[in-house]
């Protein structure tokens, strides 16, 4: 019998569980862009983010209307390209070629937190703005890189969206959880591991899920990579069944990038082989069967 068979087998199917497959990025570029569409209309992708600041933003614009059952948030980027808010506004923000710097450098300067606070508070307007210009509404945000969980970042998101009335968010709390099919003390190892290692970030993400919900705003109950779910298997496919086979009661994220590249394009290394991966995964028959035949509902952010 295949693992995932067995991992099915083993599962606690009674319980509430809804499911957002939610795809980073959407706007990146033109072919990234058509393989998310791919993974909806053929796979198990809910929603998608936008990139507003990238080459692609107009293009996913303008397919956005095609699919309506395809949730389309705010992917707010202050890590990568340029700034949507001229450059004078937040000097801080850019490094001496105006563009973001980078995740290692912008979350390092973000972490202090209150001299930024007006410069990125500008970006994020600025974004949400640039997301309204390009013709639709967003149904929820999250960040590139996570940039959203950095003290600054939340609060400049909490004034700016609640002023738009954009309620829905992408959760910070995210750690390892057993799968359902496993009994405590075949899972408490790997589970430690994963866990211990983390502990101060996690503590991190709880307190910013609790201080998002107290200022009004509906996040799933727990965010999720692939490979999230412990034990784990040992490929994509099985590291990601292993990932859905660990989701909680309540409503849960999965947040996924598929993707591919034109020529014009600059992937990195590890856009390349995520984007190989994720894409297999997100439209695996196998993956789309098991989502079923545990009994989770899968829903985009609109229904959250």
């Amino acid at each position: 019998m295949s693992e995932v068979r067995l991992i099915l087998r083993g599962m606690r199917v009674a319980g509430n569980r809804r499911l957002i497959i939610n795809a980073d990025d959407f706007g990146w570029g033109k072919k990234l862009t058509d393989k998310i569409i791919e993974c909806h209309v053929n796979g198990i992708v809910t929603s998608t983010t936008l990139m507003v600041n990238m080459q692609g933003a107009e293009y996913a614009a303008s397919r956005t209307p095609d699919f309506p059952n395809l949730s389309v948030g705010l992917h707010l980027n202050l890590t990568e390209g340029i700034p949507i808010a001229d450059v004078g506004a937040v000097p801080d923000l850019v490094d001496t070629t105006g563009n973001f710097p980078g995740n290692a450098a912008q979350s390092k300067r973000l972490w202090s937190g209150d001299s930024y606070y007006e410069q990125v508070r500008k970006e994020v307007e600025a974004q949400l703005r640039r997301f309204f210009d390009l013709g639709i509404e967003p149904t929820h945000c999250d960040s590139h890189h996570g940039i959203h969980k950095m003290p600054v970042v939340q609060r400049a998101m909490i004034d700016v969206f609640k002023r738009y009335g954009l309620t829905k968010l992408r959760t910070t709390l995210s750690y390892h959880r057993m799968r359902r099919d496993v009994f405590s003390i075949v899972g408490i190892i790997p589970w430690s591991k994963q866990n211990i290692k983390r502990f101060p970030a996690i503590m991190m993400h709880m307190r910013s899920h609790i201080q998002l919900k107290k200022a009004g705003f509906t996040m799933p109950d727990w965010k999720a990579t692939t490979t999230m779910g412990v034990p784990s298997g040992t490929t994509p496919t099985e590291k990601f069944i292993a990932c859905i086979a660990a989701t909680p009661d309540g409503c849960s994220e999965i947040l996924v990038h598929p993707g591919d590249h034109g020529e014009q394009d600059t992937p990195s290394d590890w856009h390349l082989k995520t984007w190989q991966d994720d894409t297999a995964m997100c439209l695996d028959p196998q993956v789309a069967e098991f989502i079923r035949e545990s009994g989770i509902e899968l829903i985009s952010y609109r229904q959250l």
